[in-house]
């Protein structure tokens, strides 16, 4: 996974660019990167798949040959995993045949290679317009109440724009997410809003307070424990973890939780 070397805004929509040719992204990531936008390139089906999940994607870039590996294959996978994200087909492999193909399974765009800079920027800049306007429909949609009266984010302030448009960003992944702000701004609105917008939206949303629980109780709580672990086991417990499976767990306060269960939290994140 490799990032543009540039300084652009952390709100900059970020490209997610697959292309085995590394000659060919470098050139590409400073020319989109010359525009302001933010650019992930990754080079194989496993890493640009992993990216789509765990990143706020705002468009792809995607070679329709990765060695040995289809970009069609990819871009089906994206179609089942984030269905608002536009994809632009890059080949030098084209074919009326291909293109049409590429669109009836839901690519936004295709360009050939060598590709023409500007109507490859063009195109990108419309793919991002799509989504934006897709993602301010569903955060206005939030808005108002429709995902659940337990979502209701209410104001029209930049700051709360923003953060809307930032929910609507990261729902559709399965990134992790790390919400900050002081006692009573909302932060739990905020993890139900993401849930309720997100594929997970039909799984538990399970919410723990870290601050509350003492250090053996905590960990016992998240993780679960098995009959007799300890003394008071008198039965199996599944633990949070399991039972938000397939959902959205929710830790408050994770800040106040015990070092010792911060480090198995840290293990258990990155590892997934």
């Amino acid at each position: 996974m490799n990032r543009a070397p540039d300084s652009s805004a952390a709100d900059a929509p970020l490209i997610l660019l697959v292309d085995d040719d590394l000659e060919m992204c470098e050139l590409l990531t400073l020319r989109i990167g010359s525009r302001g936008y933010r650019v992930l390139a990754e080079h194989s089906v496993g890493g640009a798949l992993r990216a789509i999940a765990t990143e706020p994607i705002d468009a792809v870039l995607l070679d329709l040959r990765l060695g040995d590996e289809d970009g069609i294959s990819v871009l089906d996978s994206v179609r089942k995993r984030v269905p608002d994200l536009p994809v632009i087909i890059l080949t030098a492999h084209g074919s009326i045949e291909t293109a049409v193909s590429a669109m009836r399974r839901g690519a936004f765009g295709f360009v050939t290679k060598p590709f023409n800079a500007p109507d490859l920027l063009q195109q990108l800049a419309h793919a991002i317009e799509s989504v934006r306007l897709r993602r301010e429909v569903a955060g206005l949609r939030q808005a108002v109440g429709v995902p659940g009266p337990d979502t209701h984010i209410v104001g029209t302030s930049p700051a709360i724009e923003q953060v809307r448009e930032l929910i609507g960003r990261l729902a559709p992944t399965d990134a992790t997410v790390l919400i900050l702000g002081e006692s009573g701004t909302g932060k739990e609105l905020v993890a139900r809003a993401i849930h309720a917008l997100s594929p997970r939206s039909k799984g538990a949303f399970v919410a723990v307070n870290c601050a509350a629980l003492a250090a053996d109780l905590l960990e016992s709580t998240l993780f679960g424990h098995t009959r007799g672990a300890f003394t008071g086991a008198i039965a199996d417990h599944e633990g949070h973890f399991g039972a938000a499976r397939r959902g959205t767990l929710f830790l408050d306060e994770i800040g106040e939780a015990p070092p010792s269960v911060q480090a198995k939290l840290l293990r258990v994140l990155q590892e997934r």
